[in-house]
């Protein structure tokens, strides 16, 4: 009786309880049987395999790619390091990419080759495997920058100068875990047949954003002479997340989610005459949690938090703008105070913030308005909301990383209104996405069972 009042979802988990429990019980009892009397490295191959034999395919792949990105692209970045000691900027860019291919094909034919992908295509898959290999290559310059290891200083010197910033050491740390960990998540939904249209989103925003900010400053900041044919390395990462977002979106049923809302519209209007129907109560509940334009109502109280939580950030964004523009107001001056640092010479803090200034301050305000009039959110708005977290939470993250490094030169500040000012950044965009998150994720999930 209990099972059969429950949601799927909750029947799958307990029945993957249930499995583990059993099954897990039984490898790790063959696991110690055949581990006996052998040594730690043969304990720890079966212990190994048994995980692999439990997980999906998907999660194998990842992993392979995972472990052969790590050691061969160190391996690869070394030789090409060696290679490009003492040559010019277009050697050390044709050694780059002739090292990136030789990566991105042996991973392809170690373990991707002839793999049946469910969702999205073999191409992407490639794709993927070069950007893995990019986020291993992004780890060693970030450990080059913070001074840890110079494998790859040579990049650094001849290919993308700008990179030798804080604000440098903190985009290459989020691309080497962030970005690594959803391009293995990528690989495993492809594989698997998962949807993965949340991951996406706040890949888009976190790379698009991420993007948009270094290609304005290298090609105004102090570098600006010194762009390097390297530069032309960050072409596909500007193309394909637009590419993937817009496949992925295509397969989603958070993009039908309105449609259905339509539809169920128009059937009401068609069987309004049946008073059975007008009177019963799946129709005025329809009706109450639901507009014609596909916008899920949100509670009260949720809806009076992150409306001022976004009214505070559009104040906090517009002030950081005017900063960046120089503006001689006594708010944009004392912004300029809190944040000395806004202002470097590399110009990624003030591409950053008029970036915020006018495509988040917009959204803000657009999204404030929806809760205020329509008191509910969309799935529009929120798969928008899912690419606004992404840039927000990497934005906000480098942004830090990059005023306490030492590259700073002292250009830091560690008041209280600094980390207020920050946290209330990334708090507004949590809540913003969580909130849309929680309301429309059960509107979608009914959907599906409508369907």
């Amino acid at each position: 009786a209990c099972l059969f009042a429950i949601s799927q979802g909750t029947k799958k988990s307990i029945l993957v309880a249930l499995i583990s429990s059993t099954l897990g019980s039984l490898v790790l009892y063959i696991t110690g049987y055949l581990s006996q009397q052998s040594n730690e490295l043969f304990t720890f191959l079966v212990s190994t395999l048994a995980c692999l034999f439990a997980i999906s395919q998907g999660t194998k792949k990842s992993i392979l790619v995972a472990l052969i990105s790590s050691t061969l692209g160190s391996l690869v970045l070394y030789i090409t390091g060696y290679l490009s000691q003492q040559s010019n900027e277009l050697f050390t860019f044709l050694v780059s990419t002739l090292a990136c291919l030789f990566a991105i094909s042996l991973i392809y034919v170690l373990v991707l080759h002839n793999q049946p992908v469910i969702t999205g295509s073999s191409v992407y898959l490639t794709f993927f495997s070069f950007f893995i290999f990019a986020c291993v290559a992004d780890l060693w310059l970030a450990l080059a920058i913070d001074g840890i290891h110079p494998l790859v200083w040579f990049y650094i010197e001849s290919g993308e100068p700008y990179f030798r910033s804080g604000y440098g050491s903190g985009l290459n740390w989020w691309d080497a875990t962030v970005h690594f960990g959803l391009y293995l998540r990528f690989v495993q939904a492809m594989v698997d047949g998962q949807d993965h249209v949340i991951a996406c989103c706040i890949w888009f925003g976190s790379i698009c954003g991420s993007l948009i900010i270094i290609t304005l400053s290298a090609f105004t900041g102090a570098h600006s002479s010194s762009v390097a044919p390297s530069f032309l390395l960050n072409i596909p990462f500007m193309v394909v997340p637009m590419l993937y977002l817009a496949n992925v979106l295509s397969f989603s049923s958070y993009m039908s989610v309105d449609a259905v809302a339509i539809n169920k519209t128009s059937d009401d209007r068609n069987i309004n005459d049946d008073r059975s129907f007008k009177n019963s109560d799946d129709h005025a509940n329809f009706e109450n949690n639901n507009n014609n334009d596909g916008i899920v109502k949100v509670p009260m109280l949720y809806r009076i938090i992150l409306v001022l939580l976004l009214l505070i950030t559009i104040a906090i964004y517009l002030a950081r703008g005017f900063a960046a523009l120089g503006s001689e107001s006594t708010l944009a001056v004392l912004y300029r105070e809190i944040e000395p640092f806004m202002m470097d010479s590399n110009n990624f803090m003030i591409v950053q913030s008029l970036l915020q200034l006018f495509y988040v301050v917009p959204l803000y305000v657009y999204a404030s308005f929806v809760m205020a009039t329509n008191g509910g959110v969309s799935s529009r708005l929120f798969l928008v909301s899912a690419v606004n977290f992404g840039h927000i939470a990497q934005s906000e993250f480098v942004w830090v990383k990059a005023v306490f490094h030492p590259l700073s030169q002292g250009l830091t500040t560690g008041s209280g209104i600094f980390w207020g000012l920050h946290l209330i950044s990334v708090m507004s965009a949590v809540v913003f996405v969580v909130v849309s998150y929680v309301y429309m994720g059960s509107r979608n999930a009914g959907n599906r069972k409508n369907e």
